[in-house]
């Protein structure tokens, strides 16, 4: 049986409804403890208004009285869901925040990940905001988590939201989020979709057998891959019959060519791996030489600015050895008239003090006056 009991968890349900009855059906929501919002991936239509609904963290007997009642509203005031609409379940455990618990979560997702999408409608394979894991894990195979909590949960949460399954929320919230399922208010689909989540945290916090994944990895998508993985997680008959009615099998296919595919790639990673680390190698030499040459430019500049400063050292002082001597010469040369600035006896006429047209008067006073005699 499934370990309930140390879990809690929170939905958020997408979901459309009539503008004329959004403000009541937000308010008895809101009454309930729910908090509503907006939110932009939902496609919203001629006279519907997209909304977010979002329940407070319960166990999961307190969630499903509450789901019952949201139903129920939903029903009353018309809420409706398209394809654009997703549900989202976050899930908070006391062991999810464990380095090795994290780690084989991850294995087992990508394990079973086109089961979990099988389960769905083809809308949400082509969602933008609940991405296969599966993609990021062939390319840039599973992240090595740090070992000290706080830096695990930073490196987990970043840039990851828009996977299928998530810990963008682990840091601020301390939840594991599932974006997979279609959107719907039924209270039965979502409960049984909680379990199916249940079962699957189960067997990664308790019964984990990397061989086991491996092989289920490994295995084609189809009906038989589907049987093992219930088999494994321990899923009851009941919720295994409830979901394998709900495969598409079209989508299966087209699941399947995916995981084929997922298979080549890997192989293709492995043949050129060692390609791939001697580039690494290649790279970083080149980056050290770089380096040393940066640091040999650097020791270069740094002579070079010391020689600079020591020679302008050395000039200022002689320029400043020149100008106390010809100040002291000028000084001698003009007595009271030199006023310390040699610039102003070289060029006279540019010193502001002075007024051109008035030296030339004085300079020249017989051509200024014709009726003054010279002398002989």
């Amino acid at each position: 049986m499934p370990h309930t009991a140390p879990y809690r968890f929170g939905v958020e349900i997408e979901c459309i409804v009539p503008h004329e009855n959004a403000a009541i059906f937000i308010d008895h929501l809101q009454n309930r403890g729910v908090n509503v919002g907006n939110d932009s991936s939902i496609q919203n239509q001629d006279g519907w208004h997209g909304l977010e609904l979002r329940t407070p963290p319960h166990n999961l007997p307190e969630l499903e009285y509450l789901l019952v009642e949201m139903y129920s509203l939903c029903h009353l005031y018309n809420a409706d869901i398209n394809d654009s609409c997703g549900l989202h379940v976050h899930a908070s455990h006391p062991d999810f925040d464990i380095n090795t618990n994290l780690n084989r979560l991850l294995g087992l997702w990508v394990a079973i990940e086109d089961v979990m999408f099988a389960t769905q409608p083809e809308s949400r394979l082509n969602s933008k905001y609940c991405q296969r894991r599966l993609a990021s894990h062939v390319i840039a195979g599973f992240p090595k988590l740090p070992k000290e909590k706080q830096h695990m949960v930073r490196e987990l949460g970043r840039s990851d939201r828009y996977y299928a399954l998530n810990f963008a929320s682990l840091s601020q919230h301390g939840t594991i989020e599932c974006r997979l399922h279609a959107g719907t208010t039924n209270t039965d689909k979502i409960i049984n979709w909680i379990k199916l989540l249940t079962a699957i945290y189960d067997y990664a916090l308790y019964n984990y057998n990397a061989r086991e994944v491996n092989k289920i990895f490994l295995m084609p998508t189809s009906n038989e891959k589907i049987e093992k993985v219930w088999k494994m997680i321990n899923l009851s008959p009941n919720l295994s019959t409830y979901f394998n009615n709900r495969i598409d099998k079209f989508l299966l296919t087209r699941l399947a060519q995916q995981q084929e595919k997922a298979k080549e790639i890997l192989a293709y990673n492995k043949k050129v791996a060692p390609e791939k680390k001697m580039i690494a190698t290649l790279i970083s030499k080149n980056n050290k030489i770089f380096s040393t040459a940066q640091v040999k430019a650097q020791h270069i500049l740094d002579l070079a600015n010391k020689e600079c400063k020591t020679v302008q050292k050395e000039t200022n002082l002689k320029q400043a050895a020149i100008q106390k001597m010809q100040k002291k010469l000028l000084r001698e040369f003009s007595g009271d008239n030199f006023n310390g600035n040699i610039n102003n006896l070289l060029n006279p006429w540019d010193n502001n003090n002075y007024d051109t047209a008035g030296y030339e008067l004085n300079l020249n006073p017989y051509f200024m006056n014709p009726n003054l005699e010279g002398t002989d």
